[in-house]
């Protein structure tokens, strides 16, 4: 439409919502980076909760140590009983778009509406196949 500008900020505001959860990571960057997806829930009726982290770390002046990295958390309020697992493998195992949302560390992938992958350390180990649904805009503030 003639007049309309790119630069208005709420043409600004609604193209940041659409990248809002695109990877900013550049493989082979020197500048360092980090950068996290996740989701974490909580049961609605008990003391139960999970948080599952997809992570990009790659250390500055040194891309080729890059990692991908695999967080999960399961809580349980009720026994006390937690478990953590941190699985982390070269960034070389990884996928992070930066035209859409979708991070994969090894074979655990988190997409729109759906993650699922296993992680194991320590002599814990924790597995998730989940969807999820909403259609509520990124909140900025």
């Amino acid at each position: 439409m003639a007049g309309t500008r790119v630069d208005e900020p709420a043409s600004q505001l609604e193209l940041a919502r659409l990248r809002a959860n695109h990877s900013r990571y550049r493989p082979g960057q020197e500048t360092g980076h980090y950068e996290s997806f996740f989701l974490r829930a909580n049961h609605a009726n008990r003391s139960l909760a999970f948080w599952i982290r997809y992570t990009i770390f790659s250390p500055t002046g040194r891309p080729e140590a890059a990692l991908g990295e695999l967080w999960a958390v399961y809580f349980d309020g009720e026994s006390g009983r937690h478990v953590a697992v941190k699985k982390e493998v070269p960034f070389s195992q990884c996928t992070f778009k930066t035209s859409e949302f979708f991070a994969e560390v090894d074979d655990a992938r988190l997409e729109p509406g759906t993650l699922r992958g296993s992680a194991a350390s320590g002599g814990h180990s924790l597995s998730w196949d989940l969807t999820f649904s909403g259609d509520a805009k990124p909140l900025f503030m």
